[in-house]
């Protein structure tokens, strides 16, 4: 009797882990193709040039190539701040969005290593066709989730954008008069291309995903009919 009652909580605790495991899958899978895009953009300085060509500002294209790179070098940890360009608010505030970046990188980093567990917990209990499932339901879900935020940045970046610097930032020094000269590196148009940019980015990888983890559902249902 103390065998059976073992057995099945032993079976019990395992369903469980399962189900936690793929439940996960579907909350961490979406955050790290968001956050897995953001960084790629954010620290590419190819693309923040080709960004800067398409915005218009009074300051010239050369010498806001110059203080993106010197600003990606500064949040990399390789150079330091310009502070003879910038005024003190703006300095407070971009080292406030250092911390923002440093936390997307650690929050990447945890969600890849927890993804990957998830995986492999699941694959030791030879959940294959679970992992294909969640992995493609997770795509779903951060492809509908951005074809609906792209809908929404659409027709209402600004308030979007003004909510979330509300979020991220608990004072106000993220507001800035237009002669300011980090508005002058980074206009507002400049936000629309890279959120636009991130949208897009973020949709193809999602329905990569879909696509990858389709195909790898098909192919081990058919080696399992052929085994």
């Amino acid at each position: 009797m103390y065998t059976i009652i073992s057995a099945v909580n032993s079976s019990s605790k395992q369903i469980s882990i399962s189900n936690v495991c793929k439940y996960l899958l579907l909350i961490v899978v979406p955050l790290l193709i968001v956050l897995f895009n953001f960084n790629s953009l954010s620290t590419n300085k190819n693309f923040l040039e080709k960004v800067q060509g398409k915005v218009q500002s009074n300051l010239n294209l050369a010498d806001r190539v110059n203080y993106t790179n010197n600003l990606i070098d500064y949040y990399n940890g390789i150079k330091l701040l310009d502070v003879n360009f910038y005024s003190d608010q703006a300095q407070i505030h971009l080292e406030e969005v250092k911390d923002l970046l440093t936390a997307a990188k650690i929050i990447l980093a945890m969600n890849i290593i927890i993804t990957l567990c998830l995986i492999t917990i699941l694959a030791h209990e030879k959940k294959y066709e679970t992992i294909f499932i969640h992995l493609y339901h997770a795509g779903l879900i951060c492809l509908a989730f951005f074809l609906i935020l792209g809908i929404g940045m659409a027709k209402y970046f600004d308030s979007l954008f003004l909510a979330m610097h509300k979020v991220l930032f608990a004072d106000s020094l993220w507001l800035f008069p237009p002669s300011d000269t980090l508005i002058q590196v980074f206009p507002g148009e400049f936000f629309v291309l890279f959120a636009k940019q991130l949208a897009i980015n973020t949709i193809i990888t999602s329905v990569v995903l879909i696509v990858l983890s389709f195909v790898g559902k098909y192919v081990f249902k058919k080696r399992l009919l052929s085994s």
